[in-house]
């Protein structure tokens, strides 16, 4: 509010993106846990003593699939 007040013009999109951030954050009862996929939400939870999750998003997940699993070490089966 107080950078609104000096130079308007320095609010941007992203600005208010932001303040928007911290305004879910903030409006959460103490008592609840923040889930969020956004990471923005980390250092706002901190500064808000909340208690938070910041979940993978969509293209973390899509990453994690497309990914070939790593075979695990070989175990021989014991002999019949």
């Amino acid at each position: 509010m107080h950078k609104a007040a000096k130079d308007p013009d320095a609010i941007t999109c992203k600005v208010c993106s932001r303040m928007g951030d911290a305004v879910i954050a903030s409006a959460l009862d103490p008592a609840w846990k923040l889930h969020s996929i956004d990471t923005v939400h980390a250092p706002i939870a901190n500064a808000l003593k909340l208690e938070y999750e910041i979940h993978p998003g969509e293209k973390a997940l899509a990453k994690r699939t497309a990914s070939p699993a790593v075979p695990g070490p070989h175990v021989p089966s014991a002999p019949p």
